[in-house]
């Protein structure tokens, strides 16, 4: 971020500055994370076959679920932009950009509760379960408080900071921090099929989901604009979240309900 905030803003470089300062920044970063992993771990550079055929089966489907995932991501501002106009389009990524902060924290946090529930998930007693069926219940309860503070606050902050020209974005807040609370969710409920491996699951829902959110956004904008997309946005991680819940159920046991669950049951 710091190199691309610098060519952008000292350099005046634009767009071809968050390009050149991202990918400076990776190759920087990259070399630095090699030795950090080398130097403590004690790794060593090697190939073997069986190693690089696991790696593919788990790696490979996450592409097409990552495609999915960038297409639902754009495709609301895309579609509005297209059937609206550029003014409600620019308005409503106004509002878009300011749910950055439900974003960074749903990937800070995950970063720290995957290893915990991995680790919670390979005891696979009833106390370990119920611990990771608390934690996600957690999870939602900071991710809602966060967007509902953000709700209250940001129509205060909107026009002092961008003037009253950008008012109109309140009118989108609750609709698209609402859509990235229920992203968020389904995103944390997907780490259950990273740790089960079937990451093929991710990769056709993800396609689905990516087709659905074509459809919804094409219907629901035309009828209600900008809060349409939200509400496709919205509408399609919820069918998302669903889906995982189900998933979840059936192959880990755990059903969400404030109870233990039977821990006979095995992945």
């Amino acid at each position: 971020v710091g190199p691309a905030i610098g060519f952008i803003i000292w350099l005046d470089m634009g767009w071809e500055g968050r390009l050149v300062g991202y990918f400076g920044g990776m190759v920087l970063l990259v070399p630095a994370i090699l030795y950090v992993i080398f130097k403590s771990y004690g790794a060593q550079l090697c190939f073997k076959l069986k190693h690089f055929k696991d790696n593919m089966n788990y790696s490979l489907p996450l592409i097409p679920h990552r495609m999915g995932y960038e297409a639902m991501q754009s495709a609301d501002r895309l579609m509005l932009v297209a059937l609206v106009g550029t003014a409600v389009g620019g308005i409503y990524t106004v509002a878009m950009q300011f749910t950055f902060v439900i974003t960074m924290f749903g990937q800070a946090v995950a970063l720290a509760w995957q290893p915990w529930m991995y680790k919670q998930m390979h005891k696979n007693t009833a106390e370990s379960r119920h611990k990771v069926i608390l934690s996600v219940y957690a999870l939602i309860g900071l991710l809602v408080l966060m967007a509902v503070a953000m709700v209250i606050i940001l129509p205060i902050i909107i026009p002092w900071f961008l003037g009253p020209s950008f008012q109109d974005a309140t009118v989108f807040l609750p609709w698209v921090f609402a859509a990235i609370v229920l992203r968020e969710i389904f995103m944390k409920l997907t780490t259950f099929v990273l740790y089960a491996e079937k990451n093929w699951v991710l990769a056709r829902l993800s396609m689905v989901l990516a087709g659905l959110n074509i459809v919804l956004n094409y219907l629901f904008i035309q009828q209600w604009g900008g809060i349409g997309a939200a509400m496709a946005t919205g509408a399609v991680y919820s069918v998302g979240l669903l889906a995982m819940l189900v998933w979840v159920r059936k192959h880990h046991g755990l059903t969400f309900i404030l109870k233990r669950a039977s821990k006979n049951k095995t992945v």
